[in-house]
C-alpha cells in the first residue's frame, strides 16, 4: 500500500499552532533525546503549563464565538445536528461545520480563537465525517440526512458542489453517520454508510461505497450480505477488532427487535466482508443509536461503547469476543424507557490515562412523534479506577438541558486538555473550552489515517487510533490526544501503521505535553 503524503499535511500544520516552550514540571527532563529519532517523525515544542489544576475547568463559549442557533419551527428534526470538527482551511487551527434538518450548513472557519468567520453552504445534515476522498491532502465533507452528498474541498474553507451519493436504483434511505476506511488498503479511503429505512419501506440497506482512485465513489453489491445490511442503522464503527492491520465495521442498528441485531463484519485481509457475530459475541439486540470504540481497559484492544434508548452498553473485549461490563462500571447514566442516548465518545478528560464518557441525551422531535420536545442532560462519566464511573457532568459545569445529537472532543487552544462541543437540533452547539492546563502530562499524536497509536509511560500503556469518527453524525481530527497520568514523559511511543505498513518505535525519555507528527507508510 503507498500512503499520499498529501494526507499528512493536515496534521503537519498542526504541530507548532500556539505552543511555547516550558520545561514543567521535571526540569530534569530535557527537550532533547539522547537516542536518535526515525526519519519521518517530528516533536512539535512543549507547550507551556504556568498554573497546572488538578482537574479540568470549562467556560461555554458558543456564543462569544458566534455560533448561531437553527432558525427553525415544528419541522421533523429526524436528521438534526451533525458536526465536523476539522481544519477546512489549512491554516493550522480547527475550524466548525454544523447544520440543522432543512436548515443550510454553517461553516465557521476561525481567524483567531474568538473570532470566527462563519459561511452558509445550501445543504442541510443528518450527520458528517471529514474524509480526503480524492487524496489531494484536503478534507472533503460527507454530507448525511436524506439526501446524502460529498462536499469536495476547495482548500481555503470553500466545497465545490454537492455530489450525490450513488444509491443506485434505491430509494433514498435516511443516513446518520459514515464509517470511512481503506477497505482495500490501497491508499483511497472508502465509505460503510449505514442506513435506516425511508417512510415508504420496511428495511433499509447499508452501502458500501468504494473508491475508484480518483475521489469517485462506486457502489459495491457484492461484499455485504443483504440480509444482515438491511437492519436499521445508525452508526458504523470503523476498528481493527483482531488488531491484524485490516478495518472491520461493527454496524449498530436501532429497533434491533425488529430489524435485526448489531452485526460485526471483519474484513477478510482483501477488503471483503463476513459475519462475525458468533465470533465476537457482540450482536446486541437493543435500539442503538451511537456508537465510538476507545482501550477503556487499558489492554490495548478496541473496546465499544453502544448509546441506544433505555440503556447504554460498555462492551469489553477479551480474547476476541466482547464482555458487556455495563452493570458493573457503572457506565449507563440512563434512568428511564424514554431516555436515548445520541453522541457519545471515549475520551480522557483529565489526562490520567483512563479513558471517560461523554454521553449527550436527546429526544426524537419529529412531527411524525408528536413534535413535542423534551429535554435531556450531557453526561460526563469519569472512570476512577478499575472500570468504575461517576458522572462528573455537573460539577464540570455540563449540567445544561436540551435535545442534544453530536459530540466531539478536541484541544481547540492548544493548553492539552480536550475541548468539548454538543450539538442541539434546535439551538447553537455548545462549546465547553478548558480555561487552564492539567497536572497530569499528555502527548498528541498526528499519524496516518488507521494507525494505531500505543504510548508507555510510567508503568500506564494507552492505545488509540488515527480515525475521524466522533460517535453519531460527527467527525473529528485524527490526532491521537492519551493522558500520561503522574508521568511527565513516555517511556516509548509506537505507531503502528495499517495494512501491515510496519511500526514505527520512538523510544524515551520522550517529554510530554507536545504533539508529536509521525510520517510514513511503505
Amino acid at each position: 500500500m503507498t500512503l499520499r503524503p498529501a494526507r499528512l499535511a493536515l496534521a503537519v500544520l498542526f504541530v507548532t499552532a500556539g505552543c511555547e516552550a516550558s520545561s514543567f514540571p521535571d526540569s530534569s527532563v530535557e527537550d532533547s533525546p539522547a537516542p536518535p529519532w526515525p526519519d519521518g517523525v517530528t516533536l512539535g515544542p512543549i507547550q507551556a503549563c504556568e498554573a497546572p489544576l488538578p482537574s479540568p475547568v470549562y467556560e461555554e463559549v458558543g456564543e462569544r464565538w458566534g455560533l448561531q442557533a437553527a432558525a427553525v419551527s415544528d419541522a421533523d428534526h429526524l436528521d438534526g445536528g451533525g458536526l465536523a470538527v476539522v481544519d477546512l482551511d489549512g491554516d493550522g487551527d480547527l475550524d466548525l461545520a454544523y447544520g440543522y434538518a432543512g436548515e443550510p450548513l454553517n461553516v465557521a472557519l476561525r481567524q483567531t480563537l474568538d473570532t470566527f468567520e462563519v459561511r452558509v453552504l445550501p445543504v442541510n445534515t443528518a450527520a458528517m465525517t471529514a474524509a480526503d476522498l480524492n487524496g489531494d491532502g484536503l478534507p472533503d465533507l460527507l454530507i448525511g440526512g436524506g439526501a446524502p452528498a460529498a462536499l469536495m474541498s476547495l482548500g481555503d474553507g470553500g466545497f465545490g458542489q454537492p455530489q450525490a451519493l450513488p444509491f443506485i436504483g434505491r430509494d433514498v434511505a435516511l443516513t446518520r453517520s459514515f464509517g470511512a476506511l481503506d477497505l482495500e488498503g490501497d491508499g483511497d479511503l472508502d465509505l460503510y454508510v449505514p442506513a435506516t429505512a425511508p417512510a415508504t419501506a420496511e428495511h433499509a440497506q447499508d452501502y458500501l461505497l468504494i473508491n475508484d482512485g480518483a475521489g469517485g465513489l462506486v457502489e459495491d453489491r457484492d461484499r455485504l450480505d443483504p440480509t444482515l445490511a438491511q437492519g436499521r442503522a445508525f452508526s458504523g464503527l470503523v476498528l481493527d477488532v483482531e488488531g491484524d492491520g485490516d478495518p472491520d465495521v461493527f454496524v449498530d442498528n436501532d429497533m434491533g427487535a425488529q430489524h435485526g441485531g448489531d452485526v460485526l463484519w471483519r474484513n477478510d485481509g482483501a477488503g471483503g466482508l463476513s459475519d462475525a457475530r458468533a465470533d465476537c459475541a457482540c450482536g446486541v439486540v437493543h435500539s442503538g443509536m451511537g456508537g465510538d470504540v476507545g482501550d477503556v481497559n487499558n489492554d490495548g484492544a478496541p473496546d465499544l461503547y453502544l448509546g441506544a434508548t433505555s440503556a447504554n452498553r460498555l462492551l469489553v473485549q477479551s480474547g476476541g469476543a466482547y464482555v458487556d461490563v455495563t452493570a458493573a462500571s457503572g457506565a449507563d447514566p440512563l434512568d428511564s424507557d424514554q431516555d436515548m442516548s445520541w453522541g457519545v465518545i471515549f475520551l480522557d478528560h483529565d489526562n490520567d490515562g483512563l479513558q471517560d464518557l461523554l454521553v449527550a441525551e436527546g429526544d426524537l422531535w419529529a412531527a411524525s412523534h408528536g413534535g413535542t420536545l423534551q429535554d435531556a442532560p450531557i453526561h460526563l462519566l469519569a472512570q476512577t479506577e478499575g472500570l468504575q464511573f461517576e458522572d462528573r457532568g455537573p460539577a464540570l459545569g455540563l449540567d445544561r438541558m436540551g435535545s442534544w445529537r453530536a459530540v466531539n472532543a478536541a484541544d481547540h487552544n492548544d493548553d492539552g486538555v480536550l475541548d468539548l462541543i454538543i450539538t442541539e437540533i434546535t439551538d447553537r452547539p455548545l462549546v465547553f473550552l478548558s480555561t487552564g492546563c492539567t497536572e497530569a502530562g499528555w502527548i498528541a499524536v498526528d499519524a496516518p489515517f488507521g494507525s494505531r497509536v500505543e504510548v508507555s509511560a510510567g508503568g500506564l500503556i494507552a492505545v488509540d487510533w488515527a480515525h475521524p469518527q466522533s460517535g453519531i453524525g460527527a467527525a473529528g481530527p485524527t490526532r491521537v490526544h492519551l493522558g500520561l497520568g503522574e508521568a511527565q514523559a513516555a517511556d516509548e511511543l509506537r505507531v503502528t501503521l495499517p495494512w501491515g505498513g510496519g511500526t514505527i518505535v520512538i523510544p524515551g525519555p520522550i517529554p510530554a505535553r507536545r504533539v508529536i507528527t509521525v510520517e510514513g507508510g511503505p
